[in-house]
Parts: structure tokens; C-alpha cells; sequence
């Protein structure tokens, strides 16, 4: 299974109400990635609070069982509105490849 693919099967596995977004950024969006890359995944969320348990726990799963590291940055929509205009989220926007 490729890196794309785990990040397809991980944002299955997460999916639940409240989450409004994942994301696909980085060198495996882009196709770039090598042996050493991490999988990075945006995800927001209604209120990542309610969510964030089960997001880290699982991508610790990954990286316990796979030796797949996920790298997740998880953000509310208040967080995603203030930081909009940002480098970081824009790049994600350019790059990024939505998992739901």
C-alpha cells in the first residue's frame, strides 16, 4: 500500500461527525515522497476537541503497526478562518487533495 493510500484508509478510519475536512498535503499530495517522508494530513473540524483522541491515537496506530508516520495538523473552523490568509494554508489549498 502506498502513502497516498494509507492517507485514504486513515482518513476513513477517522471520519466522523463534526469533522469537515481532510487534506492531503505535502510531498505525497505532490507525488514527491520518498522513504523517509511523513504523511500530512490537515483536518478540520467543528470542534477538534471532540475529535482529537481518536485522530492521534489512530495515527499513532500507524505508526506503531505500519511505520508510517502522520503527521496531522488539526484545526477548528474558527482556527482555519483566523489563519486563512496564511502561507501554510494556502499551500495546502494550492496542493492539497481532499480525502472526504
Amino acid at each position: 500500500m502506498n502513502r497516498k493510500q494509507i492517507a485514504m484508509e486513515y482518513s476513513k478510519i477517522i471520519y466522523s461527525q463534526g469533522i469537515e475536512k481532510i487534506i492531503l498535503y505535502g510531498s505525497v499530495a505532490r507525488e514527491e515522497d520518498n522513504e523517509n517522508s511523513d504523511i500530512d494530513i490537515l483536518i478540520v473540524a467543528k470542534n477538534k476537541y471532540d475529535v482529537e483522541e481518536k485522530i492521534y491515537d489512530t495515527a499513532y496506530d500507524y505508526y506503531m503497526h505500519d511505520e508510517e508516520n502522520i503527521s496531522v495538523i488539526l484545526l477548528s473552523n474558527d482556527d482555519l478562518e483566523y489563519n486563512k490568509n496564511t502561507n501554510f494554508i494556502n499551500n495546502v489549498e494550492k496542493e492539497g487533495i481532499s480525502l472526504i
